[in-house]
């Protein structure tokens, strides 16, 4: 019986310091996660900015030789 028992505490043990060894690893992990997404908001954002950016270059390109044509003239 002592073995036994003995058996059950060190199972217990070990379980225990697996679960943490696991609970830190999925920390690690949600870490991870956490920055690859602030990555990606971080990319999202300089995409639409680059998009507002190129579709006020194509207003200006519109306008742009008629305004100078009117300088000019």
């Amino acid at each position: 019986m002592p073995a036994n028992l003995h058996d059950l505490r060190y199972r217990n043990a070990t379980g225990v310091a697996t679960a943490y060894k696991c609970h830190l690893w999925l920390d690690w992990m949600k870490e991870i996660a956490v920055t690859i997404a602030s990555i990606f908001a971080e990319l999202d954002a300089h995409r639409q900015m680059n998009i507002e950016e190129f579709s006020w270059k194509q207003v200006v390109a519109e306008f742009e030789p008629a305004y100078l044509s009117a300088q000019h003239a």
